[in-house]
């Protein structure tokens, strides 16, 4: 009769220590952490499609932090369109939506920024960017657009389409 009560006790503090096993081990993983978005320079390739020809060169973007939640602002710093065309600074603000692994990155119909010496933005109505798609990763940047000319500024014919995409590592 002992040698019965020892098994059931044995064995029901086993079941006990199966338990607590099987319940720590479905406990929920921790969400990993959205990349977080503060002022990051990433430096990589742009390419831009002008006219059928592509150019790709370096280029850095800073993809700055704004006061909303849902957007940030892209600064491409020097970026050419064509090869004699002087690099422009231009701001782009996109619409940005934060998944638990990285920040979508959208938008159409927008006006850049162009950014003068002294650092003022000013709108730049000549462009609009339009279908913007990329994501900002823990270390990475890639987004694609085009930018399209709509009023024939710097002697560009209404209509003309720049594909552009860029992809770039975190700058440390």
């Amino acid at each position: 009769m002992k040698k019965m009560k020892k098994m059931k006790v044995i064995k029901s503090l086993a079941l006990a220590a199966l338990a607590v096993c099987i319940f720590t081990s479905c406990k929920e993983k921790e969400p990993e952490q959205p990349p977080v978005v503060e002022d990051n320079v990433y430096a990589g390739k742009v390419t831009v499609v002008a006219y059928g020809q592509s150019q790709e060169s370096d280029l850095e973007v800073k993809a700055l932090s704004t006061a909303k939640e849902d957007s940030i602002v892209l600064f491409l710093q020097r970026v050419q369109f064509v090869p004699q065309m002087p690099g422009l600074d231009i701001k782009i603000p996109v619409q940005a939506a934060t998944t638990a692994d990285y920040v979508a990155l959208s938008g159409t119909g927008i006006t850049p920024y162009l950014v003068s010496a002294t650092g003022d933005d000013t709108p730049y109505p000549t462009f609009s960017i339009d279908n913007v798609s990329g994501k900002i990763t823990s270390d990475s940047l890639i987004f694609s657009t085009d930018i399209v000319v709509v009023d024939g500024g710097l002697g560009f014919p209404v209509g003309l389409t720049f594909p552009t995409s860029f992809a770039g590592k975190l700058k440390k």
